[in-house]
């Protein structure tokens, strides 16, 4: 049965039907509205380009945006602590002893390509984030994945009941064959499927998949784009020609966007920090090193970065309000950061510290005004160190192979359990101290935060909220958990 394109089989007009009639008995919404329609286009942003098409490697706010839209995962995250079953078609059911879980996948799902979600597809896409250093530890518990028909059987090496919540990554979505999908034109499952993905042109185009088994999006369109010049993305849509933007509603103080607009703000889940390369290897290794470029920096500086966004500075990791963050010093420690480089240099033998280079997203354009900052704290201890902007590839390759001495990049948590983001911040320099911990069963949340705070594998700046500006006539705009627009369910209503 042909499912490609924009060919309609009688099984995809049945399935369209059928979801129209089910949003039919949806409740009235706001301003009488009887149901949400069908149709439209929306052009918004990313907040950045996409270092990756990848949900293994998704990191980023961008990242994150594009896998919910055009992946899914057997899980996702519903009320925080209770995953609901997505691809899977229940809850893992569990073996007396605890050591093996059964996940049956849901029938009727197909990829944007026309081919059905199997079980197979499942078994090596989780196989291939099992191999993943940087993910190793999102499948600590497993030992073994197997499948057996559609049913997918994971034998364990400890009873463990927070699997699902595990599934639920996005990280963890399901791919074609478990292959890495092409940078060009990705393919999952999700509600919209790439038509165009243009990393010269900046801009994502994405179609409404028609029969995703969530239910068809409401838009038949989204053009997503992304810009490197300040003030690019608040003028377009202050000029009408944007449906929504994380960058202001206007490019100058007292102008006013063509259409009346409302706002939404998240919680404050993404975290910017301060990562370490390999170029100057036993150096940038070096934990008192690292400990000597978090005493430097002048947090209280980092208030007014952004866009109007609510920003907390911070040297741990913990949400806003967290007793984490209880006591937590902004103030720059020059003098201890200064005595703790004279033990490094002595340590490690050096006659004096090498130049050091910073690099930027050019595209992640607040990025720029943080290393600033960060330059200016570190020249204030006597560190010499210069400002690289480069496009997202290129700093992802040379994030990867540890080509560089220090870069900016956000983490966006990846759930809304506090042990899940200590995990994947731990074990983003391939540490496997992480995945042997919860391999073990080891589930104490303060047993991370020390790790963390000893092996400082990067540098925790601030976390920022995420807030976007849209159209009034753009109902049912909500962000999810991870501050990413959950744009399947908007959709056009004029007043």
């Amino acid at each position: 049965m042909a499912r490609v394109g924009s060919l309609k089989t009688p099984w995809r007009s049945l399935t369209v039907a059928f979801a129209a009639i089910l949003v039919m008995l949806v409740p009235d919404r706001s301003h009488g509205e009887a149901r949400p329609p069908f149709g439209g286009k929306v052009v918004g942003s990313l907040s950045s380009a996409p270092s990756s098409v990848d949900p293994l490697f998704a990191r980023s706010h961008a990242e994150l945006t594009l896998v919910t839209l055009v992946f899914d995962s057997l899980y996702r995250e519903g009320v925080p602590g209770s995953p609901e079953p997505h691809l899977a078609a229940a809850l893992p059911t569990f073996s007396a002893d605890g050591l093996e879980a059964r996940v049956l996948l849901k029938v009727g799902v197909y990829f944007h390509d026309g081919r059905p979600v199997r079980a197979i597809d499942a078994l090596w896409s989780l196989r291939r984030a099992a191999k993943a250093r940087e993910m190793e530890w999102a499948l600590a518990p497993v030992k073994g994945i197997t499948r057996d028909g559609e049913t997918i059987v994971f034998s364990l090496h400890r009873p463990a009941p927070e699997l699902a919540s595990l599934l639920a990554l996005p990280q963890l979505a399901i791919t074609p064959a478990g292959r890495p999908p092409k940078a060009s034109a990705p393919v999952g499952s999700g509600p919209f499927r790439v038509r165009r993905l243009a990393f010269e042109g900046r801009r994502l185009e994405l179609v409404a998949s028609e029969d995703h088994f969530g239910g068809r999006p409401f838009v038949d369109e989204i053009l997503l784009r992304w810009f490197d010049r300040e003030g690019d993305e608040a003028r377009a849509y202050e000029a009408g020609e944007a449906d929504f933007s994380f960058r202001g509603a206007v490019a100058f103080a007292g102008h006013s966007p063509k259409h009346p607009t409302s706002s939404v703000e998240g919680e404050a889940v993404l975290l910017a920090y301060l990562g370490f390369g390999k170029r100057h290897g036993g150096l940038l290794a070096d934990r008192d090193f690292r400990r000597a470029v978090s005493l430097a920096l002048n947090r209280g500086s980092f208030r007014h970065v952004g866009a109007g966004e609510r920003v907390i500075p911070t040297s741990v990791l913990g949400p806003p309000g967290s007793k984490e963050q209880a006591g937590v010093t902004l103030v720059a420690q020059p003098e201890a950061a200064r005595a703790t480089l004279r033990q490094v240099q002595s340590r490690l033998r050096l006659k004096a510290m090498p130049p050091l280079e910073i690099m930027v997203d050019r595209t992640r354009l607040d990025d720029a005004d943080v290393a600033a900052r960060v330059l200016s704290s570190l020249d204030r201890i006597g560190l010499n160190v210069v400002i690289r902007s480069v496009e997202p590839p290129e700093l992802a390759r040379r994030v990867a192979a540890g080509d560089c001495d220090l870069y900016v990049s956000q983490l966006v948590s990846p759930s809304r359990d506090p042990l899940h983001e200590r995990a994947m911040a731990l074990s983003m320099t391939g540490d496997p101290w992480a995945a042997s911990r919860l391999r073990k069963g080891d589930l104490a949340l303060a047993t991370y935060t020390h790790a963390f705070l000893e092996r400082l594998p990067i540098v925790p700046i601030y976390y920022r909220t995420v807030r976007v500006h849209f159209r009034k006539a753009l109902r049912g705009f909500t962000l999810d958990g991870n501050g990413t627009p959950e744009l399947a369910g908007v959709y056009w209503w004029e007043d």
